[in-house]
């Protein structure tokens, strides 16, 4: 298995373990299943997704592996719910990834590599408020139950 896809399924098993720890204490329930996944990069393969559900046994949101090869990251899961979709990304460097830009230099102009998104700091799982504002947001309990209330509408108490 490609070492990129192993780190991709590692991180995202790491994330649902995060959320089944967060939601222990809130009464809602967690089913998890495997979905078939199939990239250009990895060929088919397996990756997790999970279902929340209230206490009565409604889903409020569901957490569905996307890629473990995206555009600006190394990897997507999607939280969504009945209100909202929201995008987690995979940022495996530290500082999240660079892009290249130029400045006007007195010979010309010179390259510079800067960093895709503001706010990324150690590795882990994103959501980026704003592509063009291009702010990332670590996922941690907080803002995970942020988003879990925006996507589903479900109160927390």
């Amino acid at each position: 298995m490609d070492q990129a896809l192993r780190t991709y399924l590692e991180q995202t098993e790491s994330l649902y373990a995060s959320i089944e720890e967060w939601l222990a204490p809130t009464g809602v329930t967690i089913s998890r299943e495997e979905v078939e996944m199939l990239e250009e990069a990895f060929g088919a393969y397996t990756a997790p997704a999970m279902t929340i559900k209230n206490g009565g046994g409604r889903a409020i949101a569901r957490m569905q592996p996307v890629a473990a090869r995206v555009l600006g990251g190394d990897g997507r899961v999607d939280l969504t719910g009945n209100h909202q979709q929201y995008i987690l990304i995979l940022l495996t460097e530290e500082g999240g990834p660079k892009v290249k830009g130029y400045l006007p230099s007195g010979t010309g102009r010179e390259t510079v590599m800067t960093q895709a998104y503001r706010g990324v700091g150690e590795p882990g799982w994103y959501w980026i408020e704003s592509i063009r504002r291009g702010r990332a947001y670590r996922v941690d309990r907080v803002l995970f139950f942020d988003l879990l209330s925006g996507a589903s509408n479900y109160v927390f108490e």
